[in-house]
């Protein structure tokens, strides 16, 4: 018996001193969703629903909201650089290409059936049954959609819309970035992450910015490629840099002025955006791109304070977040719905009741989508067994 306790003493302590050796500790930046980044999420997507509104029906406020944009593409980038080092840090890549393809499947399949549904909602109800637009060309224009159901618009695959959705060109534009960079980080590792991201951040704003005169014409067509895909490449690839110093900044111990500081440059980078989306801040979008990266690596590393981690407040901020992707794809439909439905000149007048129309369906939404979920995955049992 002590014979057999010393060996399972030694084999318990061998396991545990390998598993503590092969486990980065700081493999995640504390466990949980980050209510800050949730609360940005939504206030973002509220800046880009105004923006649309404005530029549309006149409405007043955010009229250069579109900036928001630029929020989600850097935090995907840094979602995709967490991404990378949880896998790498696990030593679960295995291949490459797996990898990568699971990585982009499970990033599909989050925003997907909100697209979907926000594709059908527009075309198949407001622009065809409301509008009593239905004919030979509404089969055509199914077809012609095709590329736009399979997000390959910024690879130049466009050969027409049936639907006008929030998120179009962003999607594709985040998708076909993504499939890109992700396998190259996987890779190359550091040096992608200390090397060559930067760099293509850099020389990729640098391009849009010289040759274009800003960063945010994504659908104009340079020979090769959209510029929204140019655009989401450079930003991605800085966001998936920025991640490694969110890491390190999430394991440093700040002193209660080194908190306070870092808290005002970060509520001072975000005030610039949103001044900037309400155009009451004239700078280049390119200036606005590097203040939201320090603001959101530190947001993420939650180094500073922040109101969004007041007690008992989590669950609602957590809320928001999760409305901010349907309210993000579905606003532009339901103003036109409400067009559909009073008329083009009415319209304007009718911008407030968009605005609930589009929390209300982001809302209710979710519970729609798992609801459909659960429907598809009976009606794919009647086609496939298993």
């Amino acid at each position: 018996q002590s014979v057999s306790q010393s060996v399972s003493q030694s084999v318990s302590q061998s396991v545990s001193q390998s598993v503590s050796q092969s486990v980065d500790p700081t493999l995640y930046i504390r466990r949980g969703r980050n209510s800050e980044i949730e609360v940005s999420r939504f206030l973002f997507a509220v800046e880009i629903m105004l923006c649309h509104y404005a530029l549309v029906y006149g409405y007043r406020f955010f009229s250069r909201g579109a900036i928001g944009v630029e929020f989600f593409l850097l935090l995907s980038g840094l979602l995709m650089g967490h991404s990378a080092h949880r896998l790498t840090a696990s030593g679960r890549v295995g291949s490459i290409g797996n990898a990568s393809w699971e990585h982009l499947r499970k990033k599909i399949s989050v925003f997907y059936p909100y697209y979907l549904f926000a594709i059908a909602f527009s075309f198949l109800f407001v622009r065809t049954i409301l509008a009593k637009n239905v004919g030979a060309h509404t089969f055509v224009s199914i077809l012609k959609g095709i590329p736009q159901y399979l997000m390959l618009e910024m690879s130049g695959a466009y050969v027409g819309s049936p639907v006008g959705i929030s998120g179009r060109w962003y999607l594709s534009a985040m998708v076909l970035a993504t499939a890109i960079l992700f396998p190259i980080l996987l890779r190359l590792g550091d040096y992608a992450k200390k090397i060559l991201f930067p760099l293509i951040g850099v020389f990729g704003l640098g391009y849009l910015q010289q040759n274009y005169g800003g960063i945010m014409d994504s659908y104009v067509w340079n020979g090769f490629a959209g510029l929204g895909l140019i655009n989401a490449l450079a930003q991605i690839s800085l966001g998936a840099a920025a991640y490694e110093l969110a890491r390190r900044l999430s394991q440093v111990e700040f002193t209660t002025l080194g908190k306070v500081a870092l808290t005002c440059v970060k509520a001072g980078c975000y005030l610039a955006a949103f001044l900037y989306g309400n155009d009451s801040l004239a700078v280049e979008p390119l200036i606005i791109v590097l203040l939201l990266l320090p603001a959101i690596v530190l947001s993420y590393s939650r180094a500073g304070y922040s109101l969004c981690e007041l007690h008992g407040c989590d669950k609602l901020f957590l809320f928001l977040g999760k409305i901010s992707l349907p309210l993000y794809v579905m606003h532009v439909p339901i103003g036109e719905m409400v067009q559909t439905l009073v008329g083009k000149e009415l319209a304007p007048r009718y911008v407030l009741y968009m605005i609930v129309l589009s929390l209300v369906t982001a809302i209710a939404l979710p519970a729609l989508i798992e609801a459909l979920g659960k429907g598809a995955g009976v009606l794919r049992r009647c086609f496939i067994r298993g």
